[in-house]
């Protein structure tokens, strides 16, 4: 009976942490950081060990330099939207079990609750009728920090927030 007790508290005590408005301030993921960094490398080394008829034949094209100006502007314009999406995402948890999240695209919600290994659960089929059922395990939460981990399909992202200050 303890034990249960313990158990429940715990959850209590994440879920009334959670409650209010957090902003981005992160996302880490290992599997696309690593593929942006092929890309800048493809983009720096590009044409180092071929000629003219050669980066026609592989490229299409035997300006180089443009090519790799035109690649490091692709990888600028990405990291630039990265930026701007983690600017405009914030998760506001509410007393209610409702949580908002506004991004880029607008806002959407869905109901929320901490599961018995201490998950956070984002509901939507349970407040709409239909849709997912999203786990995230929370790595860290305090009065500075959230850190929540998502896991689909073979692809890891851990997203840190910071409470936004009313």
């Amino acid at each position: 009976m303890l034990i249960l007790l313990a158990v429940v508290s715990c959850k209590e005590q994440k879920g009334s942490k959670l409650i209010g408005l957090w902003q981005e301030t992160a996302v880490i993921n290992p599997q696309l950081d690593g593929a942006v960094e092929e890309q800048k490398l493809f983009a720096d080394t590009v044409g180092n060990s071929t000629d003219s008829l050669q980066n026609i034949s592989l490229y299409g094209t035997d300006n180089i330099e443009n090519m790799r100006a035109a690649l490091r502007a692709n990888l600028d314009s990405f990291r630039m939207a990265q930026i701007e999406s983690m600017n405009a995402t914030r998760m506001e948890f509410r007393e209610d079990s409702m949580m908002y999240i506004h991004t880029i695209d607008g806002v959407d919600s869905s109901k929320w609750y901490i599961d018995e290994d201490g998950g956070l659960i984002l509901d939507e089929a349970a407040m709409k009728g239909a849709g997912n059922k999203i786990r995230m395990d929370i790595l860290h939460l305090s009065d500075t920090m959230l850190k929540l981990q998502f896991t689909e399909k073979f692809l890891s992202s851990t997203s840190v927030f910071k409470p936004v200050k009313k």
